[in-house]
């Protein structure tokens, strides 16, 4: 089974470009446009709290789209570009693998 794991995903590029008055990108796939197609797959967002480049809102819009049937935004002490690697083994033991373990035992 399919799962999607972000780390400061930019998983609505219209929100952000209309936020941030940037010119709309052209070409670019928009996770957001999908989101119906992808509310059934389980998902984690990894955001940082505190990032002024991809700011928490993202990821919060992004899951407004859709109603999902499983789908998590887990806030991280780190920085856009630093200490990810520091966080990530506490992560992967506790969220990625409940994520695994879900998707191996899905509900009844």
């Amino acid at each position: 089974m399919a799962s999607i794991v972000t780390v400061s995903g930019l998983l609505d590029h219209a929100f952000w470009t209309r936020k941030n008055g940037y010119l709309p990108l052209s070409a670019s796939l928009n996770p957001a446009d999908e989101a119906q197609k992808l509310r059934h797959i389980p998902q984690i967002h990894f955001f940082e709290k505190n990032d002024s480049l991809i700011t928490p809102d993202i990821s919060r819009h992004f899951l407004q789209a859709a109603t999902f049937t499983h789908a998590e935004r887990i806030a991280v002490e780190a920085k856009h570009n630093s200490g990810w690697e520091q966080a990530w083994p506490a992560l992967l033991s506790d969220k990625i693998t409940s994520l695994r373990q879900m998707q191996h035992n899905p509900a009844p």
